[in-house]
C-alpha cells in the first residue's frame, strides 16, 4: 500500500516538471468560435441557430460569419427573407476583405436585387472580389469587360479573365467564351 502511495507522490511531483506548454496543452480545451459554431449548425440544417451564431461571428469582426448571414438572409433561411440586411452584411464582409462576399454583392447589382440595378457598382465589386482570389468574380469581371458593362469595353482584357477563369476549371467562364465564339 506504500508503493501506490511512493508512486502517485512521484506522478504528482513529475507533472510539476512538465514544460509549460506541455502542462498548458494538457489542460486547454479547444473552444470553437462564433464562425466554427455558425458553420457546423448550418452544415446541420438549423438555420436560425446558425444565424445566432453568424451574427455572433460577424459582430465579433469574423467576415466570413458577415457573409453566411447574408447568404442566410438572402436566401431566407432560418428566419425570413431580408435583402436589405443581406446587402448590409454583404457590404459588412466585403469591407472586411470577404472575397465571397464581394462577389455576391456584385451580382446583387449586377441583377438589381435588394438593391437598384447598377452595373458599374458591380464591375467595381467583382474586380475587388477577383483581387481577392474569387474565379467567379474574375469571370464576371471579364465578362463585364468584354461587353461593355459598367465601364469601357475592353475585348482583349475581358478575353484574358475569362480565359483564365476557364483554365481554372469555371466552366461559366468556359460557357461565356464559346458564346462569343472564343476559343478558351
Amino acid at each position: 500500500m506504500q508503493w501506490i502511495k511512493t508512486a502517485i507522490a512521484a506522478l504528482i511531483i513529475a507533472a510539476g516538471t512538465l514544460p509549460a506548454n506541455a502542462q498548458k496543452a494538457a489542460t486547454e480545451v479547444r473552444v470553437a468560435t462564433p464562425f466554427q459554431k455558425a458553420t457546423r449548425t448550418y452544415e446541420r440544417g438549423e438555420y436560425a441557430r446558425a444565424r445566432t451564431h453568424s451574427l455572433d461571428a460577424c459582430l465579433h469582426g469574423e467576415v466570413k460569419g458577415c457573409a453566411l448571414l447574408a447568404d442566410l438572409n438572402r436566401r431566407g433561411l432560418g428566419g425570413p427573407q431580408d435583402l436589405d440586411a443581406a446587402v448590409g452584411y454583404y457590404e459588412q464582409g466585403c469591407n472586411g476583405g470577404e472575397a465571397s462576399s464581394c462577389a455576391t454583392l456584385a451580382w446583387l447589382y449586377h441583377r438589381g436585387t435588394g438593391v437598384k440595378q447598377d452595373y458599374t457598382q458591380a464591375r467595381t465589386l467583382y474586380d475587388t472580389s477577383c483581387k481577392g482570389g474569387e474565379i467567379s468574380a474574375c469571370a464576371a469581371f471579364g465578362n463585364m469587360i468584354y461587353a461593355g458593362l459598367g465601364g469601357p469595353k475592353d475585348t482583349d482584357a475581358g478575353k484574358i479573365l475569362l480565359r483564365q477563369a476557364c483554365r481554372d476549371k469555371y466552366e461559366w467562364a468556359c460557357e461565356k467564351l464559346w458564346l462569343y465564339g472564343l476559343k478558351p
